[in-house]
């Protein structure tokens, strides 16, 4: 009995700190992480010098499972800052638009669906994407000049807080679109 409370008070120690990994800023997060390789460490060895090296083990093998888990799941969690971006609709004013085009400034009279820079060579100015629709997400936009174009987007970081493994990057709402030279 006792043995099995106190297994399940170490399961809740990880899931506690697991959470904390995910879920909170590097600097913290790191340090709920060294926290929880100290108890591990230490759960282990009680564990091998009271039981058995087998018992030492299986509790490593619990610990590094409950773990692993929180962190995939949070992986895949579909919540991540930059997913909800790119999830946001946008309305384009036509579905064939050169460079030159997106690339005019956002107060110009072919007006910008969105906040955007786009930074492309001067060959690439006739270059004309085609959208499928006047009317789709940001990742699709996103898609369709990456597909057509040599050009690539990232988004620009925002403040330092909220880099965690749960939320993603803590992006702003606009997209930067270059062209590598690597």
């Amino acid at each position: 009995m006792s043995s099995t409370r106190s297994k399940m008070i170490r399961i809740l120690i990880t899931l506690g700190l697991g959470l904390v990994l995910v879920a909170m800023p590097f600097e913290i997060a790191f340090f709920a992480l060294l926290a929880w390789e100290i108890l591990v460490i230490r759960w282990v060895g009680r564990e091998w010098r009271a039981r058995s090296l087998g018992a030492g083990v299986a509790e490593l093998a619990l610990q590094l499972g409950v773990m692993s888990a929180i962190v995939a799941a949070a992986i895949w969690a579909p919540v991540k800052t930059v997913d909800q971006v790119k999830a946001s609709r946008i309305h384009l004013p036509k579905n064939s638009i050169s460079i030159a085009e997106l690339s005019a400034p956002k107060d110009s009279p072919t007006g910008r669906p969105f906040l955007y820079w786009l930074e492309a060579p001067e060959e690439m100015a006739g270059t004309v994407v085609r959208f499928p629709s006047r009317n789709l997400t940001l990742g699709e936009f996103i898609e369709v000049i990456e597909a057509q174009t040599p050009l690539r987007h990232r988004f620009p970081s925002g403040c330092g807080n909220g880099y965690t493994i749960l939320w993603g990057g803590s992006c702003r709402a606009d997209v930067y679109f270059w062209r590598p030279t690597w």
